[in-house]
C-alpha cells in the first residue's frame, strides 16, 4: 500500500511511503510503529568507541482512522519531520507517466551528448 506521511504539527505532506503488509497490519492493530533511520555517514577517522556505536534516529508513525461518507481509510502522521525525510519514498501512480517522460528526455539528451563527443573526436 502507498500512503502519504503527514506532519503532525501542520498537516503538511512529508513523503509518500510504500507500506509493507506486515507494517500495515501493525498500524491497524497498534496504531503506531517506530522505524529506524540511519544518519548519513561522513567518511572520517573514528576512535574505536565511536565506531562501535550505531548512529540512527527513529521515526514514529502514527495511524489515524478517517471515516468519510461511511468509507474508512487511514492517514499516517509523524512528529519526526526531518528524520522522516530520510525514509525511502515512492511515486504515486499518477506520477509514473511524468517521471517516465523525464527519464526518456534525460536518456535522449545523454545519447545526443555522446554522439556530439564522438563526432568531435572522429
Amino acid at each position: 500500500m502507498r500512503a502519504v506521511l503527514y506532519s503532525s504539527f501542520d498537516l503538511e505532506p512529508i513523503t509518500i511511503l510504500s507500506i509493507d503488509p506486515y507494517i500495515e497490519g501493525l498500524l491497524k492493530e497498534r496504531g503506531r510503529v517506530s522505524m529506524p533511520v540511519y544518519d548519513i555517514v561522513k567518511v572520517v577517522a573514528l576512535s574505536y568507541n565511536e565506531a562501535t556505536q550505531a548512529r540512527f534516529r527513529t521515526v514514529e508513525i502514527i495511524s489515524e482512522r478517517l471515516v468519510i461518507h461511511g468509507k474508512q481509510t487511514r492517514m499516517l502522521f509523524t512528529a519526526n519531520d526531518e528524520s522522516a525525510l530520510l525514509l525511502q519514498s515512492v511515486f504515486l501512480p499518477g506520477q509514473y507517466k511524468e517521471v517516465q517522460k523525464e527519464r526518456e528526455k534525460a536518456k535522449i539528451a545523454g545519447m545526443v551528448s555522446v554522439i556530439d563527443v564522438i563526432n568531435k573526436i572522429g
